[in-house]
């Protein structure tokens, strides 16, 4: 049979043992469940503060909302003004680079054409003309006169009553000539093909002559418009650039309105996000005006800080009374060793306490933890029978 003192040397070494067991396996248990306490921080402390962002997003917006769409309005005039006045630069861009791309041509026009006109030699061809028909009517004139005065001297004989045949041998032998009505009529037909031949040179140098002076003319207008051309090009050249300068000043007014809209906008699409999350995840539905949404997703919050609190109390109390119990069982055993057996058993019965009370947070947390309880409860058994046997 087995003594009272075999059996507390049993406990006090069980007690022991346990106690070292129930030391490491409360620190190992912190390390271990300390990260799902964390997790469910975690994940409550996020869905409250995506909650808190939405409500407060969703306050901004109905506060800014009247002064937004004051300022969208005025923007929008501003940009629809802006966009005409930069359609008209564009236009008066695009013509400057016509005009000087049209300058440049007629530029390389006049100088060709001018170029052109003086290696021609066309004012020497007619001034060459002109002499050959001044001395093509001189030789006219000449033979003509001749004629004239032949025909002249025959129809004064004739007149004479001298006989036609008799007058044309008087004046043939004073011009030393063999004249006949077939001599005067070749002359005759010679000098009307000369004028003809003489009429059309003039008809022709006359239409050379209009063209060089057309020619000149053209020339003339093509450098009157050229030396205008620079300071016109550059008179609208500077007009544009001041265009391009004025819109620019009025493109960074409008952009950093823009930016001004663009807080309300984007804390809009902050809102719009949080709500397809909350319909997503079943709190609600787009007909849900954001206050539903929100009321219905505070449950679910409500839910999650409950659970985080309890999973935090339990796992405090759990461990905290584990070591705890540890603590005082072992305390106890130690006081024990040193003759102090009424100070020790109490020492051991609120380990005991302890342990249970370890055991029931851990109940609560979902981790049954025992072996804190079984070591205190073995040394108070030990403890105890040390003081019964001091007693008998």
């Amino acid at each position: 049979m087995v003594s009272k003192t075999q059996w507390r040397a049993i406990a006090i070494v069980l007690a022991v043992v346990l106690l070292l067991a129930a030391f490491m396996t409360g620190l190992t248990g912190i390390a271990d469940n300390i990260n799902p306490v964390g997790e469910l921080r975690s994940d409550y402390a996020s869905f409250k503060k995506d909650l808190d962002a939405l409500g407060d997003n969703d306050k901004a917006l109905k506060d800014g909302k009247a002064e937004y769409d004051e300022k969208k309005a005025a923007y929008d005039e501003l940009l629809a003004a802006y966009n005409e006045k930069y359609a008209q630069y564009e236009a008066a861009d695009k013509k400057y680079n016509e005009d000087v791309l049209s300058y440049n041509q007629q530029l390389i026009a006049y100088n060709v054409g001018k170029n052109q006109f003086s290696s021609s030699g066309a004012q020497s061809a007619i001034s060459s003309g002109r002499a050959q028909l001044d001395s093509g009517w001189e030789a006219y004139n000449q033979g003509k006169a001749a004629y004239d005065q032949l025909t002249s001297a025959v129809s004064e004989l004739e007149s004479k009553f001298i006989p036609h045949r008799l007058a044309l041998k008087i004046v043939g032998s004073k011009a030393g000539i063999d004249l006949t009505d077939s001599y005067l009529s070749d002359m005759k037909a010679q000098l009307d093909s000369a004028y003809t031949r003489l009429q059309q040179g003039e008809s022709g140098l006359s239409q050379a002559q209009q063209q060089v002076n057309s020619a000149q003319a053209q020339l003339s207008n093509m450098q009157s418009e050229i030396a205008s051309g620079p300071a016109k090009l550059d008179a609208d050249g500077q007009s544009v650039a001041a265009a391009k300068a004025e819109l620019d000043k009025e493109k960074e007014d409008l952009d950093a309105k823009a930016e001004e809209l663009s807080v309300y906008e984007d804390i809009e699409e902050k809102v719009e996000r949080s709500r397809e999350n909350l319909i997503d995840e079943g709190y609600g539905t787009a007909d849900n005006t954001t206050a539903e949404l929100l009321s219905s997703a505070k449950k679910h919050e409500s839910s999650l800080h409950w659970a985080y609190l309890k999973s935090l109390i339990s796992f405090i109390v759990t461990y905290a009374a584990h070591l705890s119990a540890v603590a005082a069982a072992a305390a106890a055993l130690i006081l024990l060793g040193k003759n102090q057996a009424s100070r020790s058993f109490k020492l051991a019965a609120l380990g005991a306490a302890l342990g249970a009370v370890s055991v029931i947070a851990s109940l609560i947390y979902g981790s049954v933890d025992t072996l804190a309880f079984a070591a205190a409860v073995l040394a108070a058994v030990g403890v105890g029978l040390s003081l019964n046997i001091e007693n008998e």
